[in-house]
């Protein structure tokens, strides 16, 4: 939100609701969660969604329907990533010359071995589905709703205290998270959540209420210092990679990365 507002952008004060809130049942909070992100805006909204604080996505939501999914996942990959920004446009010589990785790291991850390079090729999948950047408008922001709202109508542990049950185990795996990654629903137990028996959700809206630029997708970019793309989540990273990026290779190499 800083970013934004240093641009100019108008932020209204945040939303915040739970789920379950009080007195809710698992089945109506996950009902209602889906019913919120589902409901019309009358601005750009900011979705900041926290899955019982082991996972944060940003879900933003245009008037017209246009949505975008935007999140990193701790040790396993960047949100520049997930964006389908890399460093791979660098040839092999000028990483090498530079002191960086030679790979390509295709993930970008902050990790590249144990369980996370196992299933590498699911988390290439649901890149493939919901990254990159992608307007999610339709069915695939139909189903992601559905599915977050899925999550939490489900009881959290089976009939042993710290053993998740396998329909939360699937509805975790039908998220375009890190499909594999069953620990975090978990399947262990953690400190202080045997007693509790339902994955709670933090959702923070945030409406864009007023641009630099009203109806200037360009001027709205300048001001953020990014080339490209209509979504403020999107833009926002782009700066932030921009100013990694200068900060690691220098303004000469950076005018060769995507």
């Amino acid at each position: 939100m800083a970013a934004l507002r240093t641009a100019g952008f108008t932020i209204a004060p945040p939303q915040v609701q739970n789920f379950p809130a009080g007195g809710q049942t698992a089945a109506q909070a996950g009902t209602a969660l889906t019913t919120l992100l589902r409901a019309p805006v009358a601005h750009i909204t900011l979705f900041n969604i926290d899955l019982d604080g082991v996972h944060i996505c940003v879900l933003e939501k245009h008037p017209n329907g246009n949505a975008l999914l935007s999140q990193g996942y701790r040790g396993t990959y960047l949100p520049w990533w997930w964006q389908g920004l890399t460093r791979t446009a660098l040839p092999a010589p000028v990483r090498l010359a530079l002191g960086d990785d030679t790979s390509d790291r295709v993930l970008e991850m902050e990790v590249t071995d144990g369980p996370i390079a196992a299933h590498a090729a699911a988390l290439t999948q649901v890149h493939a589905d919901y990254g990159g950047e992608q307007n999610l408008a339709g069915t695939k922001f139909n189903t992601l709703t559905r599915n977050l709202g899925t999550l939490i109508a489900l009881d959290y542990w089976g009939g042993t205290p710290g053993v998740a049950r396998p329909a939360t185990v699937a509805a975790w795996a039908a998220l375009p998270f890190s499909p594999n990654d069953s620990t975090v629903i978990g399947t262990s137990g953690r400190a202080g959540e045997v007693a509790r028996n339902t994955v709670r959700a933090i959702v923070t809206s945030h409406a864009v209420t007023g641009m630099p630029h009203p109806g200037d997708t360009a001027a709205a970019r300048a001001a953020l210092g990014v080339p490209a793309g209509d979504f403020l989540t999107a833009m926002v990273i782009r700066s932030a990679k921009h100013q990694i990026d200068l900060a690691r290779y220098g303004a000469a190499v950076t005018a060769a990365l995507p």
